[in-house]
């Protein structure tokens, strides 16, 4: 008996020694992924920045933001970071309601919006008008460059409260859109639509484990997360399980995407830009390269398969309910391996799959790229502007530089690392790939200008063509597009 008894000490320990070395080779994996996540994601409230702003007495004035909603799919593209107006016991919600309830009360000012289905329609009209009514709006992405090169908006540099080098300004951001030293539009902390509608991966953890499909999360950390090991992936797990000989609803999937977008994310996830820009902050059209064009074989082969991949439209006039749902649908039925959507699906899937579920980056074109990347939505995510109409910039930009501030420790965290990363998903390693894939969140100029149909080329042509046409049609578009980019940067010059 006491040689049983030694024996099971023995091999406890023995045991505890394995699990802890275990445990320490995945914490490392985790320090050595965790790298290079931004401190606009990780920081957290130990090391609070002030923002360097005077005290301040607005004697009431009324600040109001131009903000987005949708009368059929609100919950992907409305503004909801702007106001509150009540307690309400939603985590967000309250966090929203409680700084601009302090920033009301130490500023003397009130905050207040607007939401409608196109700001950018009202914006125009107002700012034509001269009306002085919005502080801030909310633009979308690809409209705001057009009305920027008008010059409906402020130049953001030039005003007198906003401190770009603080940390609830994304440097990257600034660096990639604007033209010239001049920056009519930005992203901050403040921006939670940017935050929600950036692309991610889901993955079906309990279908990938059926298949015997190996350790995701691993295929991240050895670096081997590549599109052609998501191809193989989703290849093993497609079946036409009815066996009428058509992939429908009804089947399994290997990949499901909201839209034809997704091509569009892929391809970026590649390393590939429309825009790039020299040291003078010029832009430049560089897409035209053999690295794009094999990406987009790559991608092709993965999203345009229809016998393991479904873009929504595919199934437009084919099924009895949204097909713009069709997509989510097959996921959270469990009939999809992967499904591209955005960060905001999380809390979707938390209410609605009853298998486990992770978050994996868009994969690399190959092993020797070093990071991941990703794309906010090129078609819905929106950009903060100031309107040339404002006549007190200086109470614009201060409230801006307060609540972007404010979002940073009081909203941001709220959002990012309780509700996305701990509230929505259920295991240890998703929260660290959502900080893998905002580490890598990137703007391109070509999708905000869409300069001779270059941004539409990707987010629509080819993925609808299903072949590489990029060669034939990139050439027909290139004068166009060289030709309206230099008239945009010529208005640009003649704004004051």
């Amino acid at each position: 008996m006491k040689l049983l008894k030694m024996l099971l000490i023995i091999f406890i320990i023995f045991w505890a020694i394995l699990i802890s070395c275990g445990s320490n080779e995945k914490s490392e994996a985790k320090e050595t992924t965790t790298n290079n996540v931004p401190n606009e994601i990780s920081e957290t409230t130990t090391s609070i920045i002030k923002p360097d702003l005077p005290d301040m007495d607005f004697g009431g004035a009324v600040y109001k933001v131009l903000g987005r909603t949708d009368p059929v799919y609100a919950f992907n593209f409305a503004n909801f970071e702007i106001y509150a107006e009540s307690i309400t016991g939603d985590l967000i919600n309250d966090a929203v309601y409680e700084r601009n309830a302090r920033l009301e009360e130490k500023y003397n000012c009130t905050i207040e919006q607007d939401l409608v289905q196109n700001p950018e329609d009202v914006l125009t009209k107002s700012i034509a008008a001269g009306d002085d009514i919005y502080s801030l709006a909310f633009g979308r992405m690809t409209q705001v460059g057009a009305l920027a090169q008008k010059g409906n908006f402020y130049d953001l540099n030039s005003l007198k409260y906003l401190d770009f080098s603080k940390p609830w300004w994304s440097q990257e951001v600034n660096k990639a859109v604007s033209v010239e030293g001049r920056l009519y539009y930005t992203t901050g902390d403040f921006n939670l639509i940017e935050k929600a509608l950036t692309y991610i991966l889901l993955y079906n953890k309990d279908l990938a484990e059926a298949h015997e499909l190996g350790l995701f999360y691993d295929f991240v950390y050895d670096n081997t997360w590549t599109i052609e090991k998501m191809t193989g992936l989703c290849t093993a797990v497609s079946s036409d399980i009815d066996g009428d000989g058509v992939m429908t609803d009804a089947d399994r999937w290997g990949l499901g995407m909201d839209s034809r977008n997704a091509f569009y994310a892929f391809v970026n996830a590649m390393d590939n830009f429309i825009v790039t820009k020299n040291n003078n902050d010029i832009p430049a059209i560089t897409i035209n390269n053999d690295h794009t064009i094999a990406s987009i074989d790559k991608t092709l082969r993965l999203t345009n398969d229809d016998t393991i991949s479904l873009y929504c439209e595919l199934f437009s006039g084919k099924v009895s309910y949204d097909f713009w749902l069709s997509a989510e649908r097959s996921f959270f039925g469990g009939n999809s391996l992967f499904f591209a959507d955005f960060t905001q699906m999380l809390k979707k899937a938390s209410a609605n799959v009853e298998f486990n579920y992770g978050v994996m980056p868009y994969p690399k074109f190959d092993e020797k790229q070093e990071n991941y990347y990703t794309t906010p939505d090129p078609v819905g995510v929106s950009m903060l502007v100031i309107p040339s109409s404002v006549n007190d910039t200086d109470f614009a930009s201060f409230i801006l530089e307060a609540i972007c501030a404010a979002s940073k420790y009081e909203v941001l965290p709220k959002y990012y690392e309780v509700s996305a990363k701990t509230k929505y998903t259920y295991d240890e390693e998703s929260p660290i790939m959502l900080d893998i894939i905002f580490s890598g969140l990137r703007y391109d100029l070509g999708v905000i200008y869409d300069w001779g149909g270059l941004r539409v080329l990707f987010t629509t042509i080819i993925p609808s063509d299903g072949t590489n046409t990029f060669p034939s049609k990139y050439a027909a578009l290139e004068t166009k597009a060289f030709t309206q980019m230099e008239t945009t940067l010529e208005a640009f010059r003649e704004l004051p």
